[in-house]
């Protein structure tokens, strides 16, 4: 776990959302929008649901290694919730111990017995402008099924300057979370 002062808590609700659909009509220059499916398998007892629902819910939808979530919800042991603002905490994967730090705010954290979904805007403080959510679905037909579906353009100087970095960065945190859930299976 972060050691998060008081002082981050605060800032973390200073920036605006940047990356609310409404704000992202136009056509920009440079944008990429994923929508990627997984099945992950038939899951009888939903064993596997409820552990990958537990970590969108709680904030560790990504491993440790690649991105952290931090915020108000860790400190007080909850679930996500929409409008909770997070600190990002994304591994550059070629300086080792050093971790960009960006701030979301949750557009949907909802889950059910059969459907878990989790989704966020960025903010001012963050080096893209778009949005980002997973949908986790079971059918007692079909079995498991993960969905990622995301929008994100520049909107620093240095995605501008590292767009092949960044563009990385978001395939490999999306891999790795994939992996993970396929490595349970």
């Amino acid at each position: 776990m972060i050691e998060t002062s008081e002082k981050t808590f605060s800032w973390l609700h200073e920036p605006l959302v940047s990356g609310h659909p409404s704000m992202l009509k136009d056509r920009a220059i440079v944008e990429f929008m994923d929508d990627v499916t997984i099945q992950l398998g038939t899951d009888p007892e939903r064993g596997l649901f409820r552990r990958i629902a537990d970590l969108m819910m709680h904030g560790s939808y990504y491993p440790d290694e690649i991105i952290t979530f931090d915020g108000r919800f860790r400190q007080e042991r909850r679930e996500l919730k929409a409008g909770d603002r997070v600190l990002q905490l994304a591994r550059l994967p070629f300086l080792f111990g050093y971790r960009t730090r960006t701030v979301t705010e949750i557009s949907v954290a909802e889950r059910t017995d059969c459907r878990c979904v989790i989704g966020y805007y960025t903010t001012t403080q963050h080096f893209a402008k778009g949005w980002w959510q997973a949908t986790l679905l079971f059918d007692p037909d079909q079995g498991l099924t993960l969905n990622v579906k995301c929008q994100a353009r520049p909107q620093s100087l240095l995605y501008w300057l590292a767009i092949p970095i960044a563009r990385f960065m978001q395939e490999r945190a999306r891999k790795a979370a994939i992996s993970r859930f396929l490595s349970w299976v």
